[in-house]
This record gives C-alpha cells, sequence and structure tokens, in this order.
C-alpha cells in the first residue's frame, strides 16, 4: 500500500492525488521497516507531514459536509475542495451545522499542533516534502485512503468521517509509542493496552517526553471530538403515537 503522503501549495491546499502519485514516483519510494534504525528528528519530520494529511483530510471532509445540501444552489461557486477553496477557514465555524462545527474544532487542534511542532523542531514543511527520506518516514504508521466525497451521500461522509478520525487516534498513539521505547519497532504490549480501552491504555506512554506529552494532548482532544460526533450521529428515536398524545 503506498505511503499516506498528502502534498500541499503554498496556501495549503493538497495536490490532486493523479500530481501525488507522480511525485512518489519520480521519488521511487520505499517502504518503511520496523527494523529501520530509530532516527529521532526523521520520525519527527515524517509525523508533521502525516499532521499535514490529517489536517487537509478534515478540511476536505468539512468542505463538502457544509456544501453538501447547498451544492445545487451553488453548484459553481462550491463544487471541488482543491480548485474552490475556502480561503478563510474560520468561515467553517460559523456554518449552522453541529458536524462542521465539531470537525472545525478538530482541523484548528491538528493546525495549532502542527505549528507548534515546526516551530520547536525548526521544520520547513516544504523543503520536507520535497525529501525522498521524510515521505517515506511518513508513511511508517499511515496508510494511503483517497476518498471521493464528492460521490458520498451527507450521511455516507458522517460515517466514514467517524472512522477517519479512530485512524488518526491510531497512527498518533503509535508515534507517541515509538517516542516511548525510542525504536521503530513497538512492542505487543502497547497495541494491547492500547486496544483493550479503558482509562488505562495510555499508560505506557512517557509523557516526561515532550513531545510524547504533546501528542497524547493531541490525541485527547481528537477523541473528545470524536465522543462528540458519534452522539451527534446516533439515530434520533422517532416519536410514535404514544409520544405524540403525551
Amino acid at each position: 500500500m503506498t505511503p499516506k503522503i498528502q502534498l500541499v501549495d503554498t496556501k495549503g491546499i493538497p495536490f490532486t492525488p493523479d500530481i501525488l502519485a507522480q511525485k512518489l514516483k519520480h521519488m521511487e519510494i520505499r517502504y518503511p521497516s520496523e527494523n529501520d534504525a530509530f532516527e529521532f528528528d526523521l520520525l519527527i519530520r515524517g509525523l508533521v507531514i502525516v499532521l499535514t494529511s490529517m489536517w487537509s483530510d478534515v478540511y476536505d471532509y468539512n468542505y463538502y459536509l457544509a456544501f453538501k445540501k447547498s451544492k445545487k444552489s451553488y453548484p459553481k461557486e462550491f463544487h471541488n475542495s482543491i480548485y474552490q477553496p475556502i480561503e478563510h477557514l474560520v468561515f467553517l465555524g460559523g456554518v449552522d451545522d453541529p458536524f462542521v462545527q465539531n470537525g472545525y474544532q478538530t482541523f484548528s487542534r491538528i493546525s495549532r499542533f502542527k505549528h507548534a511542532f515546526n516551530f520547536r523542531h525548526l521544520i520547513y514543511e516544504r523543503t520536507d516534502l520535497n525529501d525522498r527520506d521524510i515521505c517515506t518516514e511518513s508513511g511508517r504508521f499511515s496508510a494511503c485512503k483517497l476518498i471521493r466525497m464528492d460521490s458520498k451521500s451527507y450521511k455516507q461522509m458522517r460515517v466514514s468521517y467517524q472512522g477517519v478520525l479512530v485512524d488518526f487516534i491510531s497512527t498518533l498513539y503509535k508515534y507517541a509509542s515509538a517516542l516511548t521505547v525510542q525504536s521503530n519497532k513497538i512492542p505487543r504490549g502497547f497495541a494491547n493496552q492500547f486496544r483493550n480501552g479503558g482509562n488505562g491504555k495510555y499508560k505506557r506512554l512517557d509523557t516526561n517526553i515532550i513531545e510524547v506529552s504533546l501528542l497524547l494532548d493531541l490525541i485527547l482532544s481528537i477523541e473528545s471530538n470524536l465522543a462528540e460526533f458519534i452522539t451527534l450521529n446516533k439515530p434520533r428515536r422517532r416519536k410514535g403515537k404514544m409520544d405524540d398524545l403525551n
């Protein structure tokens, strides 16, 4: 499976999948191995590319959720998230749709976290996006998923987005685990603890490592958004005859 990398231009808008495929082919990217020597700086730089991809995914979902219902009214203005982007993203925070507002909170948190990491580690993304080793590293814990949002219904997109948030949490946990053990080979106990859930599922993470502590904060934030999204997505019980009589 091709590593998941989503390139962005100077405005932060993702390139199209065909441009991405050509770039990956040109780079001749190999698949990362858990036996690779652990390189802290390389892992962090790969993580930042993954965060950019996550941000782009959430932006796409929110774009189409926001305009799916009004698309018939604005067929030319809002048809493609890449070629017809929203220039002022704060607009999404004011959309009268709880699903869009939830997503706006998520990509705002991812964005703040990513910029903090860039500043802390002096990362310039546009340079890293043209580095074969860093792009390879970005596929270590994250698989490629190209989803045609415009072909999905409003309801299908909500279900799909819920699964994407679950994948985000899993991916970020793997990065936190690798940073904890300082190895690309994560012990099985970490995965088992995470899979079992409960209040102690993150207890193996070493929060004395600042990057791990920051990642855990982001994971918990996304978990909170996911819990709210699941609640919003639950089918509402229709009133029956007895309810109507009361």
